[in-house]
């Protein structure tokens, strides 16, 4: 039986792609958290701390990738949180839990200061969600 097939290990995974489009200001990924499962880069085999996220620079008008999934052969899913930071202004929290295969997913903004504007794509919420697109602009 393949494990994958069957909702273990990476086969729930979120990866967000952030874009900055507050004009002149670099974004900062901060706080980066996961109680189940691990941060990864490029590859669900290839795990990163969480030290390895915090810091990172979205720069005027990118695209960078968080990118988190479930530890292979366990039944416990992904959760986790990062803060995104404009300066010492904390823009919002983004929160994912993936907690298994037939249980509904749940990613959401908190904390979202008023300067700001934060749209999620459109995700799954059932199993994998996949790419998801994070807009992050001033307020008008």
């Amino acid at each position: 039986m393949d494990p994958e097939a069957v909702g273990f290990g990476k086969a729930l995974w979120v990866c967000m792609n952030i874009k900055n489009g507050l004009g002149n200001k670099t974004i900062k990924v901060q706080n980066a958290s996961v109680t189940w499962g691990k941060f990864f880069r490029d590859s669900k085999g290839t795990e990163i701390s969480a030290d390895e996220i915090n810091g990172t620079t979205i720069s005027p008008g990118a695209v960078v990738a968080v990118s988190a999934c479930r530890r292979p052969s366990s039944f416990a899913g992904t959760e986790g949180s990062i803060d995104l930071f404009d300066q010492s202004t904390r823009i919002c929290t983004i929160c994912w839990d993936l907690p298994s295969a037939s249980k509904q997913n749940r990613l959401e903004i908190k904390n979202s200061h008023n300067n700001y504007v934060v749209t999620v794509g459109a995700w799954e919420k059932f199993g994998t969600i996949g790419h998801v697109s994070v807009d992050v602009q001033r307020a008008s």
